[in-house]
């Protein structure tokens, strides 16, 4: 009887590490995930807003698309946000503030998901980025 209680205390004790590993491993996905791709979203979204900058300012045409307003600029990071998500997480970008003529985008992400006990998280990440280009550029011939 007492091998029983003994197995049966150790099987409960295991049990409950095992839950415990799992919401850990669980958010250290999710977060890592987050970090990642905002991150990457960003960068992506910054380069071809640079290339429109640049094309302005040097009388170029070089950029792969035109971003003419803060809307376009604001749809594509959340464009390429989604196209990087992994995860059954939800993500939405609850506050920004863009502006496609001096590069500046500032974001708030929020990734939201189901945790092992049915409860609903939501991990936030803010992320301010500003294109810096030399506006006295002058090529020499």
């Amino acid at each position: 009887m007492r091998i029983m209680v003994r197995m049966m205390g150790l099987s409960i004790i295991g049990f409950c590490t095992c839950l415990m590993l799992m919401h850990i491993f669980d958010l250290n996905v999710r977060l890592d995930e987050l970090n990642k791709i905002s991150s990457l979203a960003m960068s992506n979204t910054q380069i071809v807003v640079q290339e429109n900058i640049e094309d302005r300012l040097y009388g170029t045409d070089n950029a792969r698309l035109r971003i003419d307003s803060n809307d376009k600029y604001i749809s594509l990071y959340k464009e390429n946000l989604s196209k990087l998500i992994s995860t059954d997480s939800t993500y939405e970008v609850s506050d920004y503030l863009a502006d496609h003529e001096r590069g500046l985008l500032y974001v708030k992400v929020d990734c939201s998901y189901k945790t092992l006990n049915g409860n609903t998280k939501t991990l936030s990440r803010k992320l301010l980025n500003i294109i810096d280009v030399n506006e006295n550029y002058e090529e020499n011939a």
